[in-house]
């Protein structure tokens, strides 16, 4: 009976135990109690090594890319109020994109560049607008005055703007875009802006000349009006713009455009001319032809008194060609028949 006694009382102790032992749920609950902050640190370190990388390595990989792939659609350009070293510029623009990001593209200083020499200083700098990077999204660079950086690159600008059916410009500078909730990033900007050119003034024409009866006191004794076609997008001043009129090389006279600016399509233009008339005369009779192949070439742009350097060079390579009925040009003019009549 005593060893019963025993032995029941060791199963029940037994017993005991087992009711009193933690369960694993609750053993693993006092761990985490005890441990939580250790735990925390574990769980915080792995988000970190993955989070970190996308955040700061893969995002701003990820912003240069789609920055790197957009394209600028240039739909207006204003160049107006030329100083010798300055002018006043506006621009819109569409921003292209097939990025699925619509990333917030704070203000930059951009710089304007050409593509013919990687080692090519800017030729103007500019400030953009902040706009939200979607595809087709509109930007207007509203007007502001640039300081030319560099007179020669500006100079070879305006030319390649002339002479081109169609060229491309680098829009280059350092800014901050943001995606959402994550935090701004820099970008390099790097893009190629390409547009329509002047296309060498093809399809000038003079619409009307004609000599006047007397000479007025500056000078002027012929009226004209020509047509300039420009294909662009540009509206660009040129301030008043002399050219040089001649024959096979011999100078026949001058024609002054008082204030010319070329707004997209054809622009009719009145100018006023000193027709060097006996030579005029003396040409028709040696050919014996009324009509002359007159050559036309840009001397010299001047606003508010002082000479354009850039826009004179442009001026100075611009070479255009009219036909010029020399008799309807004389009609009217009682000075130019007493003259011609001299001659014979």
């Amino acid at each position: 009976m005593a060893l019963d006694k025993d032995i029941s009382e060791k199963n029940g102790a037994s017993h005991t135990e087992a009711a009193t032992r933690p369960t694993r749920r609750q053993r693993v609950k006092r761990t985490c109690a005890r441990w939580w902050w250790l735990f925390f640190l574990i769980f915080a370190a792995i988000v970190l090594v993955i989070i970190l990388p996308i955040v700061y390595v893969g995002y701003p990989k990820q912003a240069r890319s789609q920055i790197k792939d957009s394209k600028l659609n240039l739909t207006s350009m204003s160049v107006l109020n030329p100083t010798p070293d300055s002018v006043d510029m506006s621009f819109q623009q569409i921003f292209i994109s097939d990025s699925k990001y619509h990333p917030t593209l704070y203000p930059f200083n951009a710089s304007l560049y050409l593509l013919d020499n990687a080692n090519n200083p800017p030729f103007a700098s500019i400030r953009t607008p902040q706009i939200e990077a979607g595809n087709g999204v509109a930007s207007t660079v509203t007007s502001q005055q640039v300081n030319i950086t560099h007179l020669n690159e500006f100079t070879r600008y305006v030319l390649l703007s002339l002479a081109s059916e169609e060229f491309t410009i680098a829009l280059r500078g350092k800014g901050e875009l943001k995606q959402g909730i994550l935090p701004k990033t820099t970008v390099d900007y790097d893009t190629n802006i390409t547009m329509k050119g002047f296309n060498g003034l093809a399809g000038f024409e003079m619409l009307s000349f004609h000599v006047l009866n007397e000479t007025q006191s500056d000078g002027t004794n012929a009226l004209g009006t020509a047509s300039i076609p420009n294909p662009t997008v540009i509206t660009l001043d040129l301030g008043e713009v002399t050219l040089s009129m001649s024959v096979n090389g011999t100078a026949v006279g001058t024609a002054t455009i008082p204030s010319l600016v070329l707004k997209p399509g054809n622009n009719t233009v009145d100018m006023r001319c000193v027709v060097y008339e006996l030579v005029v005369v003396g040409i028709v009779m040696q050919q014996q032809n009324p009509v002359l192949s007159v050559d036309i070439k840009g001397n010299q742009s001047i606003s508010n008194g002082q000479v354009l350097p850039y826009y004179t060079s442009m001026l100075g390579a611009t070479a255009l060609k009219v036909e010029l009925n020399v008799t309807q040009a004389l009609q009217g003019s009682g000075l130019a028949k007493r003259r011609l009549a001299k001659l014979r």
